[in-house]
């Protein structure tokens, strides 16, 4: 099953095995990670330049809006996300397609302090990193694809001890970097 998710969709008769051999193109070639600690203003166009899609789980918000101002200048889909303890939030943001799509600063409208993510001080629930690492996988398969219903516009906030989903607006702020 987690070969299934490498291809895009098939003819119906063609199996999992052959969709490579027959051209079909794998997700996993348009994926490539960035290292949050070798990261910076002078290799992230390097590194992620020939990715339409690109996939946050830094954990850090130097990082995180490195990543998020490269993706608004460069017209890419970004999908981040985040832990906190208990609570994850996943985002997705289209400039590549939506030229309505708010970003990561239209939400933290300050500069928060890493204290606020400080993982290493809080801790997290190992378990939610999955959870959120697979939401973030699925919203890449659904930007590639143009299916469903894109989270762009919204976070996605996660209660892993109430195991409580809910979607939060995110309203795109005017003279935002992402607002020209």
């Amino acid at each position: 099953m987690a070969k299934a998710s490498l291809h895009v969709p098939r003819p119906v008769r063609t199996s999992g095995h052959n969709s490579r051999k027959d051209g079909h193109r794998p997700l996993h070639k348009a994926l490539h990670g960035l290292n949050p600690s070798t990261s910076d203003h002078g290799n992230i166009d390097k590194i992620a330049k020939k990715y339409p899609v690109l996939v946050d789980g830094s954990d850090n918000f130097k990082t995180k809006f490195l990543i998020n101002d490269y993706a608004v200048k460069n017209k890419k889909i970004l999908i981040t996300g985040a832990i906190n303890k208990f609570d994850g939030q996943i985002f997705t943001f289209n400039f590549l397609n939506n030229k309505r799509s708010p970003c990561l600063r239209c939400f933290f409208q300050t500069y928060p302090s890493d204290q606020l993510l400080n993982c290493e001080v809080d801790g997290i629930l190992g378990t939610l990193a999955g959870i959120v690492g697979s939401i973030q996988a699925n919203e890449v398969v659904k930007e590639i694809l143009n299916i469903g219903n894109s989270l762009c516009g919204y976070m996605l906030i996660i209660n892993s001890l109430d195991l409580n989903f809910r979607k939060a607006k995110i309203t795109k702020k005017n003279n935002c970097i992402c607002d020209k």
